[in-house]
């Protein structure tokens, strides 16, 4: 692994070029090469890449003026990349991403781009996790969620709470129910990563998601090592 130092010509750089990823740790920027993982084919990953594809036929039926008020939605409401900086979706992508959304809660897809802000982040969020429980549970504020609404986790799971530097370790892991009350128990961990073991470190992004229109609020994260 190469570590380097950016100057005036290239201030950051993030993601893979080839065969060399760029990356950013607790020592500075850094390059390795790029990991090409396997793919499962999972029936979540089929079933999710079948209802992007689905959403990007449905958005070929859309008529010119809907497609532009897509368009127009799109440059109101841009997003952060992984860098922090702001990037303008196209009217597609923004139309896609919010009703794949939607699909994965089974919630009703929208033709027509919400009129309506995402919903507020939550106030305060913690997690606790035990080897004796075999349980992740999150509590939070403000509880319950309100109607139409519900958790959207983003997690994972590193050996020690010395890892800093997660971005790239977080997935989608699960959502509850709509107008869910604190606590929460979180299954992901134990149950699609194997038996929690005394010293791991658990991480939950966690936002609110709006049933109705496929927009999340700003997350806010809890963090816990595993205890015994």
């Amino acid at each position: 692994m190469a570590k380097i130092k950016l100057g005036t010509i290239v201030g950051q750089i993030s993601g893979s070029a080839g065969a060399t990823t760029f990356a950013h740790g607790r020592f500075g920027a850094y390059i390795r090469l790029r990991s090409i993982p396997v793919q499962p084919d999972s029936p979540t990953q089929l079933a999710r890449r079948a209802a992007m594809g689905g959403n990007s036929a449905a958005w070929g039926l859309l008529n010119a003026t809907v497609r532009l008020a897509w368009k127009v939605w799109a440059e109101n409401n841009p997003i952060t990349d992984r860098l922090g900086d702001k990037r303008i979706l196209s009217g597609h992508q923004a139309y896609v991403g919010l009703n794949s959304r939607l699909d994965v809660i089974g919630a009703t897809n929208i033709s027509s781009p919400p009129v309506t802000p995402g919903p507020n982040a939550l106030t305060a969020v913690s997690m606790t996790a035990s080897v004796a429980t075999q349980a992740a549970i999150l509590t939070y504020t403000a509880t319950p969620i309100g109607a139409g609404k519900c958790l959207w986790i983003n997690g994972a799971k590193t050996p020690t709470a010395t890892v800093n530097y997660i971005k790239n370790l977080l997935r989608f892991i699960e959502y509850s129910a709509t107008a869910q009350a604190s606590p929460y128990q979180v299954d992901y961990f134990a149950i699609k990563r194997g038996a929690l073991t005394l010293g791991e470190c658990l991480i939950a992004n966690c936002h609110v998601f709006d049933t109705a229109t496929g927009l999340l609020s700003p997350p806010l994260q809890a963090r816990c090592t595993v205890a015994a």
